[in-house]
């Protein structure tokens, strides 16, 4: 039981990480394309081709991770979803 505990807080973390590098990738892309039209401030030549690629790449593999340790998250916890059921009754 201990095992499983230390995996579920691992992944927790992982997941919290991850969750916050996208967060802050996907911050950064809104900010440098569409904000400063939204606010009306003429881009110049800024176009969506000068966003850097490193973020939005970075964003991206941030996001995959992120999904891939929910779906760990939901396999470790598929017990709790069978016993549902048995749980909203009560």
């Amino acid at each position: 039981m201990k095992q499983k505990f230390k995996i579920n807080i691992l992944i927790n973390i992982c997941m919290l990480i991850a969750f916050v590098l996208t967060s802050i990738t996907g911050i950064s892309i809104f900010i440098q394309l569409y904000l400063p039209h939204m606010i009306g401030l003429k881009r110049g030549s800024t176009t969506s081709v000068d966003v850097c690629h490193l973020e939005t790449i970075l964003h991206i593999v941030f996001s995959f991770i992120f999904l891939a340790l929910v779906l760990i998250h939901l396999i470790l916890h598929k017990y709790w979803f069978k016993n549902l059921p048995k749980y909203l009754k009560k």
